[in-house]
């Protein structure tokens, strides 16, 4: 078979497929393009010889996966990418985007798409629901959320940290300006964020609009924030965004170290022009609000490794509080166990009046990598177990993830039962802990990213951080 007849039935199979291809070169001229991504990304327009820049002019060089692929030599895996073609249509798909290498050097690089506009489409709905429950809720249609935030009283602890803490945030509650809060992760960062809002706005006439920006996708983070104007897309209905639901209020955006930096520089600009415009709208509306940010990463890592560009840092770091761990502040957990002993008699219909001495120097010897969130978990889980008045040392269940009476390395396993023995669940657990280590250390931590090389759900690898007490680790490296 001659090389001419290998090309043509190359380029058959190619047009055969139903994914979207197209190939460039290393000046990011379209060289390739089979029928699919013709007709579906290029509106049959003749495009080879074009620059990707000019067939989708709404596309940036952060956005551009083909740029990365350039610039780190490195494949691109199965993407959720969203982007607008250059008659106005925008597109879901799942790219997987690859170089093209001559010896070392990258000298093209080529993309395979799937379209996954309409079932994404799909998912649009539950992005209009979710912003309409945070709408009902601080309009007070949303009868059960009223009263239900947390204030400077919900803190709980004596120690001299905590009384820092407090006084901190009645001094910077009656500022206007942006606030960056960093705490690992359970040491109760929207509680901060709640008690700021409560100090500084009405909660009966203003917003408090929280979202975790590691919890959805972010294509559907984007939507969700800015807003959609009916026919922007397939199945898009006018609404507004999480921007414009915070006027007059608080905008809590949690993880915000979670967003790429494309998004990172969308929001930028509604942070300095104070106007936003919803997706596939021509105009723009005002808005007022406060942004409140939090991170589990210190804030010195977020630019020295780029998780965050410099200018949306300084922005939002204009007002600063640092949340310290529980191990830091074990003085406090005797004032924790009796305010949680409370809350959870009522809760669980109990009459527990505490725990006893030896319970409470277990608590007290715990390093806590979850912090709080951990601690209400111990003492929840004791106290739903109990029959009895007084909680004793054999009532805390001890487990590897969950009690152990000192520290020891981050995300360590516990011993193999019998000299040697291995069992496949822990052969296993000590596995995934080890590519998990692998991967966040070769990105310095940086969660969407690691989770995007292990081709997974970012929550679902932030579940495993937590589930494996990996925390720690990433604060190491």
């Amino acid at each position: 078979m001659d090389n001419h007849l290998s090309l043509e039935i190359l380029e058959r199979i190619l047009d055969d497929i139903s994914e979207e291809v197209f190939c460039v070169n290393d000046r990011y001229e379209i060289v390739y393009c089979n029928k699919n991504a013709s007709a579906n990304l290029f509106n049959n327009a003749n495009v080879i010889g074009q620059s990707t820049f000019v067939a989708f002019p709404h596309m940036t060089i952060e956005e551009s996966t083909f740029a990365k692929v350039f610039s780190t030599g490195k494949p691109i895996i199965k993407k959720p990418t969203t982007f607008f073609c250059n008659d106005g249509r925008r597109k879901i798909t799942i790219t997987t985007t690859l170089p093209i290498k001559s010896g070392d050097k990258v000298v093209g690089a080529y993309e395979i798409s799937e379209d996954i506009t309409g079932i994404s489409n799909l998912t649009e709905q539950w992005v209009i629901d979710n912003v309409q429950l945070r709408k009902d809720h601080w309009e007070g249609k949303d009868q059960k959320s009223q009263g239900k935030y947390y204030t400077i009283d919900s803190i709980i602890g004596q120690s001299d940290t905590i009384r820092s803490l407090k006084e901190q945030i009645l001094i910077l509650a009656g500022s206007a300006s942006n606030l960056l809060i960093y705490g690992e992760t359970g040491t109760g960062k929207e509680m901060v964020a709640q008690s700021v809002f409560c100090l500084s706005r009405d909660p009966k006439k203003a917003p408090f609009i929280a979202q975790n920006c590691a919890a959805i996708p972010e294509t559907l983070l984007e939507s969700m924030l800015f807003g959609t104007v009916k026919g922007a897309f397939t199945g898009a209905e006018t609404r507004p965004g999480l921007f414009e639901l915070a006027n007059k209020g608080v905008l809590y955006l949690d993880e915000i170290n979670s967003m790429s930096l494309a998004l990172q520089a969308k929001i930028l600009r509604v942070l300095q022009e104070g106007r936003v415009r919803r997706v596939g709208a021509s105009e723009e509306v005002p808005v007022d609000f406060r942004l409140i940010a939090s991170t589990n990463v210190p804030p010195d890592r977020l630019l020295s490794r780029g998780i965050m560009r410099e200018d949306l840092f300084y922005r939002i770091n204009v007002l600063y509080i640092e949340i310290p761990p529980l191990r830091e502040r074990k003085e406090d957990i005797p004032f924790l166990i009796n305010a949680i002993t409370r809350e959870f008699n009522q809760k669980l219909h109990k009459q527990i009046i505490g725990f006893d001495d030896q319970s409470i120097d277990l608590l007290m010897k715990h390093h806590w990598p979850g912090n709080v969130r951990e601690f209400r978990n111990i003492v929840e889980r004791a106290m739903s177990l109990t029959t009895t008045k007084i909680i004793n040392l054999k009532q805390i269940k001890v487990t590897p993830q969950g009690m152990q009476p000192a520290p020891g390395p981050a995300g360590a396993a516990p011993a193999h039962p019998g000299n040697d023995r291995i069992r496949l669940k822990e052969a296993l657990r000590e596995t995934e802990i080890k590519i998990i280590k692998a991967e966040l250390q070769k990105f310095n931590g940086n969660i969407a990213r690691t989770a995007r090389e292990l081709d997974l759900p970012q929550q679902t690898l932030n579940n495993k951080v937590d589930k494996y007490g990996l925390r720690p680790f990433i604060a190491a490296l």
